[in-house]
Order: structure tokens, then sequence, then C-alpha cells
């Protein structure tokens, strides 16, 4: 007796940090983080054996989109040469997964509980593709965009987003 339930839903979280410092090499880098993390999402529960096992397909859109910026904070001193920071430059870069990614996942527990209240677990993943780079940069620092494929490779490997879920359900009607 197989039985299956289907949801509905997303997660959406804007974060922005700004200021974050780091010293690096006995410099001050200053950087901005900003962005969304998130996604609205149906799955398919199926309950293949009639109890609370299951098996969960679906997909998601991708609203995660993440953007950062870092900038020497104080003049460096190179022997005897001054470098001003908006001589030095400016790294940008912005990083997305792909759009649309699909959904696979195993569980134990029921959209709607049995009872009054009821407890599920799930882990799964979705598979997002190669995030996707832009990077860029200003100044002194300006060589460096070439390397914008390099950053792309490292960023290749990570294609599977994990995800493990606990829900709490409450029955409201008898």
């Amino acid at each position: 007796v197989s039985q299956s339930r289907y949801a509905i839903g997303g997660t959406y979280l804007p974060i922005e940090y700004n200021g974050i410092e780091q010293n690096v090499q006995g410099s001050k880098i200053v950087g901005d983080v900003s962005g969304n993390i998130g996604n609205g999402f149906l799955m398919l529960d199926f309950h293949p054996f009639g109890n609370a096992f299951k098996f969960t397909l679906g997909g998601a859109y991708m609203l995660t989109n993440i953007k950062g910026v870092a900038r020497m904070k104080d003049t460096i001193q190179q022997g005897e040469i001054f470098l001003d920071p908006t001589k030095v430059g400016i790294i940008s870069l912005d990083v997305s997964p792909a759009k649309f990614s699909p959904y696979a996942g195993i569980g134990f527990g029921r959209a709607i509980p049995k009872n009054r209240v009821g407890f599920s677990f799930e882990i799964g993943t979705y598979y997002i593709g190669a995030p996707q780079l832009n990077f860029s940069a200003t100044g002194l620092l300006e060589p460096t965009s070439n390397q914008q494929s390099v950053l792309q490779k490292g960023l290749d490997q990570y294609r599977w987003l994990p995800q493990v879920m606990f829900n709490l359900a409450f029955k409201l009607a008898k």
C-alpha cells in the first residue's frame, strides 16, 4: 500500500555583512558580502510500504546569489613605496548556482501525522550544477581578473547541496 504527499514551500534569507576585516601578511583587507540564500520548492513524498519510510523527489527554483567586494583598508608600504588603497584596487565577485535544481532524498515520517503531533526526518541533496562565478578587479589588482577561469574551476566541484531536515507537524483536526 503506497501513499504519496506533496509539499510546496520555500526558504529565503537575505544576508549582508559589511566591514569584515582580515589581516593578510600585515595588511588589513576589508570585505563586504551581500546576497540572498533560499529557494522555492515542490516536493513529492512516496511511502512505498505504507509506513513512515519515504522517498522524496522534487525540484527547486534557487534564489541564492552571493556578492562580495574586498579592498585594502590602509596604505601599504612596499620598501620605500607607499600605495594608497584606491590605487591598489578592489576585487569583486558574484556567485550563484543554476536556477533550477532537482532534489532527491530519503526519510522517515509523515507530512500529516497519524496522531496529534508527529516528527519526520529527511536527508537528501539538490543537484545545483557548478556555481557560476563572475570575478573582476580594478587598479593594480586588475591583472588578476584573468584568474576567473581558475576560480571557476575551483568551484566546479561544488555541484551538490546536501540537506538535512527535521520537521515537527501538528494535526489541527481529528
